[in-house]
């Protein structure tokens, strides 16, 4: 056996290990790239998220305060206006006892009567 003939054919195997090593190598810091890439942007994605739903939860909250600040003043409407009817019923119940003890006086009391005193 020649040794010459061996040392020919395993250089070129050699290169050839040697190349797919360093493809294996290359591919590999490929790889670790892409994931560390792709775990920052999970990251971001969950800051985004997060953001958005402070976001939502701050805009419910200020709906939420203007229908109640709505409620309120239709509240304090309906207030007002069920005071002003009763201070009417009230006037109107007061003129209507007046009008029946005017009544009653009168039938008890004979016109031109004068009550003594």
């Amino acid at each position: 056996m020649s040794s010459d003939g061996d040392g020919e054919s395993v250089s070129p195997a050699l290169g050839s290990v040697r190349r797919l090593e360093g493809a294996l190598e290359a591919s590999s810091a490929e790889r670790a790239a892409a994931e560390s890439r792709l775990q920052a942007a999970r990251s971001e994605a969950s800051r985004l998220l997060a953001a958005a739903r402070k976001d939502a939860a701050a805009a419910v909250a200020a709906r939420r305060r203007s229908v109640l600040d709505s409620a309120e003043e239709d509240v304090a409407g309906i207030h007002r206006e069920g005071e002003a009817r009763a201070t009417q019923l009230r006037a109107d119940a007061r003129q209507g006892r007046e009008a029946v003890v005017d009544a009653a006086v009168a039938l008890i009391l004979p016109a031109g009567d004068e009550p003594e005193v």
